[in-house]
């Protein structure tokens, strides 16, 4: 049996099929089987991304079968429950330099995110990507909430 197997456009349609059916993309699939003794060691949910998009043309058939099992289980989404991808906005130098100042006294990260109404998703590591300059934008719901909890702490 081959190590690898080219990843065809027809099985590259029936992973996009799947994660499309499922509501579910490749990073939250992964959530949750660190600990999975049938998970590959290797596989990763930006592999299965680089899968999707054609800059990987074969992978371990262990690994496809992982993720095709692990989709295949998986219900069908309604459309009340699948994912839609959240608005962007983009990160003026204002947003970043409250981010910094909120970083220096201490808010950011950690106090932020311990508020009972933080937005399902929002971590550490998000924030972090916009202070280090590490990307352009960021979602709507996550910056507008981090912006809120800045402007009301100025205050207090």
């Amino acid at each position: 049996m081959a190590l690898y197997i080219p990843i065809t456009n027809e099985l590259r349609q029936k992973l996009i099929s799947e994660r499309k059916r499922t509501g579910i993309g490749p990073t939250a699939l992964m959530r949750g089987t660190a600990h999975d003794p049938e998970r590959p060691t290797t596989l990763k949910g930006h592999t299965i991304s680089l899968w999707l998009s054609g800059k990987i043309v074969s992978a371990r058939r262990s690994q496809l079968d992982y993720v095709l099992e692990r989709w295949a289980a998986l219900p069908d989404a309604d459309q009340a429950s699948a994912r839609r991808p959240q608005e962007r906005v983009t990160l003026t130098d204002e947003h970043l330099s409250i981010i910094d100042e909120a970083w220096s006294d201490g808010l950011l990260p950690d106090k932020v995110l311990q508020h009972p109404d933080a937005p399902d998703g929002l971590n550490a590591a998000i924030i972090r990507t916009w202070k280090d300059r590490r990307i352009k934008s960021a979602a709507k719901t996550y910056l507008d909430f981090v912006m809120a909890q800045c402007a009301k702490a100025s205050v207090e």
